[in-house]
């Protein structure tokens, strides 16, 4: 859908600073390298760059997360103060739209 080709640039600019931009075209390399001759999917990609990711991102649910929904995820800001002392902004962020999906 239009949906998927226009979210698809952005789940892969946020893998790219996930991973750094070392690891990214290091991910990149070994994909391409792995599926030069034969057919891979979306999950293989994101495979190959989970490879090179922090222990503590889940790359598949991401993936799912962003990819599959229609529409973007929704985030309000609330709660901002600013202390001009300190020349310091706090607020408080919240999303939705993005709830896990089987």
């Amino acid at each position: 859908s239009a949906m998927t080709y226009s979210k698809a640039p952005e789940f892969v600019r946020m893998v790219e600073l996930i991973l750094g931009e070392k690891n990214f075209v290091r991910a990149l390399e070994n994909y391409h390298q792995k599926y030069a001759f034969g057919n891979a999917t979306t999950s293989d990609w994101i495979n190959e760059m989970a490879a090179l990711a922090p222990k503590d991102v889940d790359l598949q649910s991401m993936a799912t997360g962003w990819l599959k929904r229609t529409r973007y995820p929704t985030v309000t800001v609330k709660n901002m103060e600013y202390n001009s002392d300190e020349k310091q902004l706090s607020c408080k962020f919240y999303q939705s739209g993005y709830e896990i999906i089987q």
